[in-house]
Protein backbone atom coordinates (compact mmCIF):
# COMPACT_ATOMS: atom_id res chain seq x y z
CA UNK A 1 0.00 0.00 0.00
CA UNK A 2 1.37 3.30 -0.67
CA UNK A 3 0.81 5.66 2.45
CA UNK A 4 -0.87 9.08 2.54
CA UNK A 5 2.50 9.93 3.85
CA UNK A 6 3.95 9.36 0.84
CA UNK A 7 1.29 11.41 -1.04
CA UNK A 8 1.36 14.67 1.72
CA UNK A 9 4.77 15.18 1.93
CA UNK A 10 5.19 17.03 -1.05
CA UNK A 11 2.22 19.04 -0.68
CA UNK A 12 2.88 19.41 2.92
CA UNK A 13 6.28 20.89 1.98
CA UNK A 14 5.43 23.02 -0.65
CA UNK A 15 2.72 24.45 1.02
CA UNK A 16 5.06 24.89 3.84
CA UNK A 17 8.25 25.66 2.85
CA UNK A 18 9.21 29.14 2.14
CA UNK A 19 8.33 32.21 2.74
CA UNK A 20 13.18 29.98 3.16
CA UNK A 21 13.63 33.22 4.78
CA UNK A 22 11.61 36.79 5.28
CA UNK A 23 8.14 36.46 6.89
CA UNK A 24 7.10 34.93 3.94
CA UNK A 25 6.39 31.32 3.12
CA UNK A 26 10.93 28.12 1.02
CA UNK A 27 9.54 27.67 -1.34
CA UNK A 28 6.59 28.78 -0.50
CA UNK A 29 3.56 28.35 -2.78
CA UNK A 30 2.63 31.83 -1.46
CA UNK A 31 5.42 33.11 -2.73
CA UNK A 32 7.56 30.72 -4.76
CA UNK A 33 10.53 33.51 -5.02
CA UNK A 34 11.70 32.57 -1.22
CA UNK A 35 11.86 29.16 -0.90
CA UNK A 36 12.04 29.55 2.68
CA UNK A 37 11.03 27.63 5.84
CA UNK A 38 8.79 29.75 7.48
CA UNK A 39 10.60 28.78 10.45
CA UNK A 40 13.19 31.38 9.16
CA UNK A 41 12.11 34.64 9.96
CA UNK A 42 14.76 36.16 7.10
CA UNK A 43 15.16 35.10 3.97
CA UNK A 44 18.75 34.36 2.81
CA UNK A 45 18.83 37.86 0.72
CA UNK A 46 21.33 40.61 1.29
CA UNK A 47 20.49 41.99 4.54
CA UNK A 48 17.78 44.99 5.03
CA UNK A 49 18.07 44.62 0.50
CA UNK A 50 21.19 46.92 0.60
CA UNK A 51 24.05 45.70 -1.64
CA UNK A 52 27.62 44.67 -0.07
CA UNK A 53 29.64 47.63 0.76
CA UNK A 54 33.16 45.18 1.67
CA UNK A 55 35.19 47.37 -0.26
CA UNK A 56 36.39 50.52 -0.03
CA UNK A 57 35.82 53.67 -2.66
CA UNK A 58 39.11 53.76 -4.63
CA UNK A 59 40.27 56.62 -6.64
CA UNK A 60 41.53 60.42 -6.45
CA UNK A 61 40.57 62.80 -4.04
CA UNK A 62 37.50 64.43 -5.94
CA UNK A 63 37.39 67.73 -6.79
CA UNK A 64 34.77 70.37 -6.35
CA UNK A 65 32.99 69.55 -10.01
CA UNK A 66 32.70 66.42 -8.67
CA UNK A 67 31.32 66.29 -5.13
CA UNK A 68 28.99 69.36 -7.15
CA UNK A 69 27.48 67.12 -9.71
CA UNK A 70 27.32 64.34 -6.89
CA UNK A 71 25.22 66.42 -4.97
CA UNK A 72 22.24 66.98 -7.70
CA UNK A 73 22.39 62.91 -7.68
CA UNK A 74 21.52 62.48 -3.71
CA UNK A 75 19.35 65.68 -3.52
CA UNK A 76 17.65 64.95 -6.11
CA UNK A 77 13.75 64.89 -5.51
CA UNK A 78 13.09 61.82 -7.04
CA UNK A 79 14.43 58.47 -8.47
CA UNK A 80 13.95 59.74 -11.84
CA UNK A 81 15.68 63.35 -11.38
CA UNK A 82 18.47 61.49 -9.80
CA UNK A 83 19.06 59.12 -12.47
CA UNK A 84 19.08 61.99 -15.03
CA UNK A 85 22.19 63.59 -12.58
CA UNK A 86 23.70 60.53 -12.37
CA UNK A 87 24.17 60.52 -16.26
CA UNK A 88 25.04 64.00 -16.10
CA UNK A 89 27.58 63.02 -13.47
CA UNK A 90 29.17 59.93 -15.37
CA UNK A 91 29.31 61.80 -18.73
CA UNK A 92 31.61 64.82 -16.86
CA UNK A 93 33.49 62.32 -14.33
CA UNK A 94 33.30 58.55 -15.57
CA UNK A 95 36.32 57.92 -13.45
CA UNK A 96 35.22 59.59 -9.85
CA UNK A 97 35.80 57.89 -6.72
CA UNK A 98 32.17 59.36 -5.78
CA UNK A 99 30.77 56.61 -8.41
CA UNK A 100 29.85 54.15 -5.96
CA UNK A 101 28.30 56.68 -3.92
CA UNK A 102 26.13 57.92 -6.67
CA UNK A 103 25.52 54.19 -7.77
CA UNK A 104 24.18 53.33 -4.09
CA UNK A 105 22.08 55.99 -4.04
CA UNK A 106 20.07 55.05 -7.00
CA UNK A 107 19.45 52.10 -6.02
CA UNK A 108 18.44 53.24 -2.36
CA UNK A 109 16.11 55.40 -4.21
CA UNK A 110 14.40 52.72 -6.30
CA UNK A 111 14.50 50.99 -2.68
CA UNK A 112 11.90 53.13 -1.56
CA UNK A 113 9.37 52.36 -4.22
CA UNK A 114 7.13 49.54 -3.18
CA UNK A 115 6.02 48.28 -6.06
CA UNK A 116 8.23 45.62 -7.07
CA UNK A 117 7.63 46.31 -11.11
CA UNK A 118 8.31 49.87 -10.54
CA UNK A 119 11.51 49.36 -8.58
CA UNK A 120 13.21 46.74 -11.21
CA UNK A 121 11.56 49.20 -14.35
CA UNK A 122 14.34 51.74 -11.89
CA UNK A 123 17.10 49.25 -11.25
CA UNK A 124 17.44 48.46 -14.89
CA UNK A 125 17.01 52.00 -15.98
CA UNK A 126 20.06 52.44 -13.21
CA UNK A 127 21.92 49.87 -15.16
CA UNK A 128 21.21 52.01 -18.24
CA UNK A 129 23.03 54.69 -16.79
CA UNK A 130 25.54 53.30 -14.72
CA UNK A 131 27.21 50.94 -16.88
CA UNK A 132 30.75 50.31 -15.96
CA UNK A 133 31.05 46.44 -14.31
CA UNK A 134 31.91 48.14 -10.45
CA UNK A 135 28.42 49.79 -10.85
CA UNK A 136 26.66 46.48 -11.81
CA UNK A 137 28.26 44.80 -8.41
CA UNK A 138 26.59 47.49 -6.64
CA UNK A 139 23.34 47.04 -8.71
CA UNK A 140 22.67 42.98 -9.12
CA UNK A 141 22.03 42.00 -5.38
CA UNK A 142 19.17 44.78 -5.20
CA UNK A 143 17.58 43.97 -8.75
CA UNK A 144 18.40 40.36 -8.13
CA UNK A 145 15.94 40.38 -4.91
CA UNK A 146 13.58 42.16 -6.63
CA UNK A 147 13.48 40.10 -9.78
CA UNK A 148 12.74 37.02 -7.26
CA UNK A 149 10.24 38.77 -5.68
CA UNK A 150 7.83 39.70 -9.27
CA UNK A 151 9.01 35.57 -9.24
CA UNK A 152 11.04 36.62 -12.88
CA UNK A 153 13.41 33.45 -12.50
CA UNK A 154 14.83 33.85 -15.56
CA UNK A 155 16.02 37.09 -15.30
CA UNK A 156 17.23 36.15 -11.27
CA UNK A 157 19.44 33.28 -12.35
CA UNK A 158 21.33 35.52 -15.39
CA UNK A 159 22.15 38.24 -12.76
CA UNK A 160 22.96 35.36 -10.35
CA UNK A 161 25.36 34.15 -12.51
CA UNK A 162 26.84 37.08 -13.40
CA UNK A 163 27.50 38.04 -9.93
CA UNK A 164 29.09 34.59 -9.37
CA UNK A 165 31.04 35.25 -12.31
CA UNK A 166 32.72 38.37 -10.57
CA UNK A 167 32.59 36.53 -6.98
CA UNK A 168 32.52 32.71 -7.08
CA UNK A 169 32.43 32.77 -3.08
CA UNK A 170 29.62 34.96 -2.99
CA UNK A 171 27.66 33.00 -0.18
CA UNK A 172 24.83 35.07 -0.04
CA UNK A 173 24.10 34.33 -3.88
CA UNK A 174 24.72 31.16 -3.95
CA UNK A 175 22.62 29.71 -1.06
CA UNK A 176 19.44 32.09 -2.09
CA UNK A 177 19.69 30.61 -5.42
CA UNK A 178 20.90 27.21 -4.85
CA UNK A 179 17.50 27.17 -2.77
CA UNK A 180 15.92 28.84 -5.47
CA UNK A 181 16.58 26.70 -8.20
CA UNK A 182 15.48 23.63 -6.54
CA UNK A 183 12.33 24.74 -5.12
CA UNK A 184 11.62 25.71 -8.55
CA UNK A 185 11.75 21.72 -9.43
CA UNK A 186 9.40 21.07 -6.69
CA UNK A 187 6.80 23.27 -8.67
CA UNK A 188 7.68 21.17 -12.15
CA UNK A 189 10.39 23.48 -13.39
CA UNK A 190 13.74 21.82 -13.25
CA UNK A 191 15.37 24.50 -15.43
CA UNK A 192 17.48 25.94 -13.08
CA UNK A 193 18.49 22.86 -11.56
CA UNK A 194 22.09 22.10 -13.05
CA UNK A 195 23.27 25.82 -11.34
CA UNK A 196 21.14 24.95 -8.06
CA UNK A 197 23.00 21.57 -7.44
CA UNK A 198 26.70 22.95 -8.43
CA UNK A 199 25.66 26.06 -5.92
CA UNK A 200 24.51 24.08 -3.39
CA UNK A 201 27.38 22.67 -2.14
CA UNK A 202 29.58 25.64 -2.98
CA UNK A 203 27.89 27.38 -0.33
CA UNK A 204 27.45 24.32 2.07
CA UNK A 205 31.47 24.42 1.44
CA UNK A 206 31.82 27.98 2.04
CA UNK A 207 29.59 27.75 5.40
CA UNK A 208 31.48 24.93 7.08
CA UNK A 209 35.14 25.96 6.26
CA UNK A 210 33.61 29.32 8.16
CA UNK A 211 34.40 31.95 5.48
CA UNK A 212 32.36 34.25 6.56
CA UNK A 213 31.42 37.41 4.25
CA UNK A 214 32.12 40.13 5.80
CA UNK A 215 28.18 42.30 4.92
CA UNK A 216 27.26 39.76 7.74
CA UNK A 217 27.09 40.28 11.25
CA UNK A 218 27.00 37.85 14.13
CA UNK A 219 23.41 36.81 14.11
CA UNK A 220 22.89 36.60 10.46
CA UNK A 221 26.08 34.73 10.59
CA UNK A 222 24.67 32.25 13.18
CA UNK A 223 21.26 32.02 11.01
CA UNK A 224 23.67 30.71 7.91
CA UNK A 225 25.82 28.08 10.18
CA UNK A 226 22.30 26.21 11.79
CA UNK A 227 19.08 27.14 9.73
CA UNK A 228 20.45 27.94 6.06
CA UNK A 229 22.92 25.14 6.26
CA UNK A 230 20.35 22.73 7.37
CA UNK A 231 17.94 24.32 4.56
CA UNK A 232 20.80 23.81 1.55
CA UNK A 233 21.19 20.03 2.70
CA UNK A 234 17.22 19.76 3.21
CA UNK A 235 16.93 21.30 -0.33
CA UNK A 236 19.87 18.58 -1.67
CA UNK A 237 17.89 15.54 -0.42
CA UNK A 238 14.52 17.04 -1.92
CA UNK A 239 16.11 16.98 -4.65
CA UNK A 240 17.44 13.15 -4.32
CA UNK A 241 13.99 12.23 -3.66
CA UNK A 242 12.83 13.49 -6.81
CA UNK A 243 14.61 11.65 -8.78
CA UNK A 244 14.24 8.53 -6.71
CA UNK A 245 17.80 8.32 -5.05
CA UNK A 246 16.30 7.50 -1.57
CA UNK A 247 19.40 6.64 -0.20
CA UNK A 248 20.68 10.09 -0.88
CA UNK A 249 17.85 11.84 0.12
CA UNK A 250 17.92 10.19 3.77
CA UNK A 251 21.69 11.01 3.96
CA UNK A 252 21.21 14.75 2.88
CA UNK A 253 17.84 14.88 5.26
CA UNK A 254 19.62 13.24 8.18
CA UNK A 255 22.71 15.93 7.91
CA UNK A 256 19.98 18.70 7.52
CA UNK A 257 18.10 17.60 10.93
CA UNK A 258 21.58 17.39 12.88
CA UNK A 259 21.98 20.59 12.02
CA UNK A 260 18.26 22.17 12.91
CA UNK A 261 16.80 19.86 14.92
CA UNK A 262 13.77 22.43 14.81
CA UNK A 263 12.48 22.16 11.07
CA UNK A 264 9.32 20.02 11.35
CA UNK A 265 9.74 19.71 7.35
CA UNK A 266 12.85 17.97 7.62
CA UNK A 267 11.02 15.13 9.23
CA UNK A 268 8.08 14.83 7.01
CA UNK A 269 10.65 14.97 4.04
CA UNK A 270 12.47 11.92 6.44
CA UNK A 271 8.93 10.02 6.45
CA UNK A 272 8.88 10.35 2.82
CA UNK A 273 11.98 8.25 2.72
CA UNK A 274 11.06 5.96 4.95
CA UNK A 275 7.60 5.23 3.44
CA UNK A 276 9.47 4.23 0.34
CA UNK A 277 11.09 1.85 2.30
CA UNK A 278 8.41 0.52 4.42
CA UNK A 279 6.06 0.52 0.53
CA UNK A 280 9.20 -1.71 -1.13
CA UNK A 281 8.89 -4.19 2.34
CA UNK A 282 4.69 -4.57 2.34
CA UNK A 283 5.05 -5.10 -1.29
CA UNK A 284 7.54 -8.06 -1.38
CA UNK A 285 4.96 -9.77 1.75
CA UNK A 286 2.47 -10.03 -0.53
CA UNK A 287 4.75 -11.61 -3.05
CA UNK A 288 6.21 -14.07 -0.56
CA UNK A 289 4.33 -17.60 0.91
CA UNK A 290 3.66 -17.70 4.01
CA UNK A 291 6.60 -18.61 6.62
CA UNK A 292 9.58 -17.54 8.50
CA UNK A 293 10.27 -15.21 5.70
CA UNK A 294 7.46 -13.51 4.95
CA UNK A 295 7.13 -12.87 8.83
CA UNK A 296 11.07 -11.55 8.95
CA UNK A 297 10.08 -9.36 5.98
CA UNK A 298 6.95 -7.93 7.79
CA UNK A 299 8.46 -7.76 11.14
CA UNK A 300 11.16 -4.93 9.04
CA UNK A 301 8.08 -3.65 7.50
CA UNK A 302 6.19 -2.80 10.81
CA UNK A 303 9.16 -1.39 12.09
CA UNK A 304 9.68 0.88 9.30
CA UNK A 305 5.90 2.30 10.00
CA UNK A 306 6.87 2.76 13.52
CA UNK A 307 9.44 5.14 12.29
CA UNK A 308 7.38 6.87 9.95
CA UNK A 309 4.94 7.47 13.22
CA UNK A 310 7.71 8.43 15.23
CA UNK A 311 8.66 11.12 12.64
CA UNK A 312 4.93 12.21 12.18
CA UNK A 313 4.69 12.71 15.79
CA UNK A 314 8.14 14.53 16.10
CA UNK A 315 7.05 17.19 12.89
CA UNK A 316 3.56 17.75 14.44
CA UNK A 317 5.11 18.63 17.97
CA UNK A 318 7.84 20.69 16.72
CA UNK A 319 4.80 22.64 14.57
CA UNK A 320 2.61 23.00 17.45
CA UNK A 321 1.93 27.08 18.61
CA UNK A 322 3.65 28.37 15.25
CA UNK A 323 0.66 29.29 13.00
CA UNK A 324 2.91 28.94 9.81
CA UNK A 325 2.74 25.07 10.31
CA UNK A 326 -0.81 24.95 10.81
CA UNK A 327 -1.29 22.95 7.31
CA UNK A 328 1.37 20.88 8.42
CA UNK A 329 -0.62 19.57 11.77
CA UNK A 330 -3.67 19.35 9.84
CA UNK A 331 -2.34 17.08 7.29
CA UNK A 332 -0.63 14.89 9.03
CA UNK A 333 -2.79 14.46 11.96
CA UNK A 334 -5.35 12.05 10.52
CA UNK A 335 -2.78 9.94 8.76
CA UNK A 336 -0.71 9.68 12.43
CA UNK A 337 -3.78 8.66 14.14
CA UNK A 338 -4.56 5.80 11.67
CA UNK A 339 -1.34 4.75 11.82
CA UNK A 340 -0.73 4.58 15.77
CA UNK A 341 -4.04 3.23 16.35
CA UNK A 342 -3.00 0.40 13.85
CA UNK A 343 0.52 -0.22 15.78
CA UNK A 344 -1.70 -0.14 19.13
CA UNK A 345 -4.55 -2.25 19.11
CA UNK A 346 -7.34 0.30 18.11
CA UNK A 347 -6.22 2.79 20.57
CA UNK A 348 -4.37 6.16 20.31
CA UNK A 349 -3.48 5.77 24.14
CA UNK A 350 -0.24 7.37 24.76
CA UNK A 351 -0.13 9.46 20.57
CA UNK A 352 -0.14 12.78 22.72
CA UNK A 353 2.38 11.88 24.81
CA UNK A 354 4.30 11.10 21.61
CA UNK A 355 3.75 14.01 20.70
CA UNK A 356 3.68 16.33 23.29
CA UNK A 357 7.68 14.85 23.69
CA UNK A 358 8.89 16.23 20.93
CA UNK A 359 7.06 20.19 21.11
CA UNK A 360 9.87 22.62 21.15
CA UNK A 361 11.16 23.88 24.69
CA UNK A 362 10.11 27.03 25.27
CA UNK A 363 12.39 30.11 24.52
Amino acid sequence: MRSPVYRGAWAIAVCAIVAIMGAGSPASAQNPSYPQNPSYPQSPSYPQGAPPQDKKDKGAQPSDGERQAATKVTSAADFNAALQAAGEFVKKHPKSSLRPEVTRHLVAKAALNQDTAQQITMLESALGVMKDPADAEIINPSILDAYLKAQKFDDAFRVSAAILEKNPNDLVTLTLMAIVGIDQARAQNAKFVPQSLQWAPKAIELIETNKRPALLDDSQWAEYKTKLLAQLYQALGVYAMMTGDFATAKTKLDKSASINQYDPITYVYLAGVVQEEYAKLAQQVKSMLPGKTQDETLKKALEKMDQMIDLYARAIGLADGNPQYQKVRDELAGDLKSYYSYRHGNSVEGLQQLIDKYKRPQQ
